[in-house]
């Protein structure tokens, strides 16, 4: 069989392996950590790809919907919602198209370096199917990991045809294809090392005096490259290096300015070191042996010496018999260094938002090193005899049958926040980031007592936790029991000075429960602690308009909206506040910027028709009423007045219909029974008009324009 037909028999294996691995990941749900601030609550994401959004992607401090800077990924997320929408299966079957990608282009670089088909395709094997991998496949959140890893890979290739024959316009496309990797993921900073790995096996090309160690090991079958001195080969990776510089740069800045660092008051130097150290033999270990593996695994508080000692002397002696043998054995010297190096920009020394012990999806990438270890030094290994192909081939078999397995197990998990989070908490100890998320889920599914459950497990582990405590308070307030989250609220405030959202949130309720002032003082507070925090401007807008004070309420929509333009819940709250005040032409331009925003805003709609009525324009008026009751078909408001307008142009029939329309959704709506009755009586249909104006006077007993209205449709003929 030619080698191109059986490279493509074998791609066609890779992808189906890969798919009968993740064949359920098209059920899965979005889940209630990180895929929120990815998707599900991120406003940007949600409105797809627009120019404002590709600028917005781009600028290190894109405001609280940011995370860090990786603006492609950004720009992927929005045009999975153009396609999809929030649809979450189109989502999961990006991330696994991703993955497929992937698998096809290590399978490929290994391929063109080394000649050698089966190995190439074991280490593409193993990618696809090891147990490790499935966060990065399985979580939505994850689309950087794996998008970053495809710009790794088309890297490597535009390498090795550098390599090949070196030239400038080669030597580009591999300057951009590493950039565009970086503005997925700065996860690429370690890439010019890998390289340089790779010069020296299995591409060969460090020229020192003798002959290329690879040739030992290469086929000769497209693998001659020319040698080159180390100097060199350093000075090209030079550029590389300054593109990594500056993606580390660009996502510090971002970390900074997005106030997503852990600082190290709160996680000591010593400690996150001393977990370096660990983490490595615990990653190696997870390779060897997948088990235990969840979303998220606690960072610890303490680390016994002899851990840490362990894990230094295993990875020092590890080190340098790997180096002793990078003569004999050069793949073992890059596949090891290629795993310590590439998981260098994860291991925790500089920590952004909430950093975890280890995470599983950082070694997609790093995991490589190891599986061309396997790939290339397990049939070395292996004693010389007649079935020796038949061995290895057994054992290859085996060991991917077990991952095919233990994969398709461990993806079953995320099949939504409780099957995720449950299992967390079954491989791991004092885990309260799961305790939380799973009481998320539960309240979220109206499962109060299961949720106060674990919210009390996590505070009983982390008490001075105020994400915690301001997500029991939501849950408590979600019960009816308002006392107790405000006391959840403001200790949440207590604990974390400038959390914006818990005292929006007790301004809130605070406003419910009838006390407006205590409201509007927390509100304050908000803003003082927080000048850019525009939520408590449009709550306090909100809080002065319910208390009558519609100037001091237009003034904070204006600021809303200052700070935040793009959100149409301000522009059409602020429209609310000037219809009161008579400034209708002020008022329909923020109704329909409101809808520009978001032309699905059923209230807007209805507003601009309440507007439109007022100032005459009547055609406009039932336009957009007709479109409130087309998003939302149980908006008898809109029904009501609808009729109303339908009425003034003398078509009473429509109008009776819309009055009838709205008595269905509300029959205790008095002001529609009121105005079928006029409708009726102006048709000469005194049955139905007397019966509607007893209906009214029944839901507003004593009122004297209903009482009035009834006596004159009792003189009717």
């Amino acid at each position: 069989m030619k080698a191109s037909h059986k490279s493509l028999l074998i791609a066609l294996g890779l992808i189906a392996i890969t798919i009968a691995a993740y064949a359920k990941i098209y059920s899965f749900e979005f889940i209630n950590f990180d895929d929120t601030c990815y998707v599900t609550k991120n406003e940007r994401v949600q409105q797809g790809l627009n120019s404002d959004n590709v600028v917005w992607a781009f600028i290190p401090a894109g405001g609280p919907d940011q995370v860090y800077w990786h603006p492609l990924t950004w720009l992927s997320h929005m045009l999975d919602v153009e396609l999809f929408g929030l649809n979450p299966a189109g989502h999961h079957l990006m991330n696994l198209a991703f993955h497929i990608i992937n698998v096809l282009l290590l399978f490929l670089v290994l391929q063109r370096m080394t000649g050698e088909i089966w190995k190439s395709a074991f280490v593409a094997a193993l990618f696809a199917l090891h147990p490790i991998n499935v966060d990065s496949v399985a979580w939505i959140a994850e689309r950087k990991n794996l998008f970053s890893t495809t710009f790794w890979m088309l890297t490597m290739l535009a390498y090795i045809r550098y390599a090949r024959k070196p030239s400038l316009a080669r030597y580009l496309l591999v300057f951009f294809t590493m950039a565009l990797g970086l503005l997925a993921k700065p996860m690429l900073v370690t890439l010019p090392c890998v390289l340089l790995l790779m010069d020296f096996w299995p591409l060969g090309r460090i020229d020192l005096g003798q002959n290329r160690l690879a040739g030992l090991f290469l086929k000769k079958t497209e693998t001659a490259f020319p040698l080159t001195s180390v100097s060199r080969l350093i000075a090209e990776k030079i550029p590389l290096l300054c593109l990594s510089i500056l993606a580390i740069g660009m996502s510090l800045f971002s970390l900074h300015l997005n106030k997503q660092f852990t600082d190290h008051t709160s996680v000591a130097m010593m400690l996150r070191m001393e977990n370096a150290m660990v983490s490595y033999v615990l990653y190696l270990w997870k390779l060897i042996w997948p088990s235990k593996m969840a979303v998220y695994h606690p960072f610890p508080e303490f680390i016994p010496a002899w851990h840490v000692m362990g894990a230094l002397l295993f990875i020092g002696l590890t080190s340098a018999w790997i180096l002793a043998k990078s003569r004999q054995s050069p793949h073992l010297a890059t596949g090891w260094f290629w795993f310590l190096g590439t998981l260098v920009p994860v291991i925790g020394l500089v920590q952004g938002g909430l950093w975890p012990a280890i995470a599983e999806r950082w070694a997609y990438v790093p995991g490589i090193g190891m599986f061309i270890i396997v790939a290339w030094g397990f049939p070395a290994i292996i004693p010389s005899h007649r079935f020796k192909r038949k061995t290895i081939a057994f054992s290859a078999g085996t060991v991917l049958f077990a991952l095919f397995c233990i994969t398709r197990v461990q993806s079953g998990h995320w099949i939504n926040s409780q099957a995720l989070f449950s299992h967390a908490l079954q491989v791991t100890s004092n885990n309260y980031i799961a305790h939380n998320n799973l009481a998320q889920a539960y309240s979220q599914e109206a499962r109060l007592s299961d949720a106060f459950h674990h919210f009390a497990l996590a505070l009983a582990i982390k008490p001075d936790h105020a994400v915690i405590h301001y997500n029991m308070a939501d849950c408590y307030k979600k019960k009816g029991d308002r006392n107790k989250a405000i006391s959840h609220y403001r200790q949440a405030i207590a604990i974390r000075p400038h959390y914006g959202d818990a005292y929006n949130h007790l301004g809130l309720l605070l406003l419910e429960m009838g006390r407006p002032d205590e409201a509007v003082t927390t509100l304050q507070t908000a803003i003082m602690r927080d000048s850019g925090y525009w939520q408590a401007h449009y709550s306090l807008g909100n809080a002065f308009q319910e208390m009558g004070r519609t100037k001091r309420a237009i003034y904070h929509y204006q600021q809303a909206i200052h700070m935040k333009p793009n959100d149409a819940k301000t522009q059409n709250a602020i429209g609310t506040a000037l219809t009161s005040t008579g400034n209708t032409d002020e008022a329909i331009r923020h109704y329909m910027e409101a809808i520009q925003i978001n032309p699905q805003f059923a209230d807007a709609h209805y507003n601009l028709g309440n507007a439109y009525r007022n100032q005459g324009q009547l055609n406009q008026a039932v336009l957009h009423y007709q479109k409130a009751i087309e998003i939302e078909a149980n908006n008898e408001k809109a029904h009501h007045n609808m009729g109303g307008v339908l009425m003034t142009q003398g078509r009473i029939q429509e109008a009776i219909k819309q009055y009838q329309e709205s008595l269905k959704i509300n029959p205790d709506y008095a002001s529609a029974h009121y105005n079928l009755g006029i409708a009726y009586f102006n048709t000469g249909n005194k049955t139905g008009a007397i019966a509607s104006f007893k209906e009214a006077l029944r839901l507003s007993p004593g009122a004297a324009h209903i009482q009035a209205a009834l006596d004159q449709a009792m003189q009717l003929p």
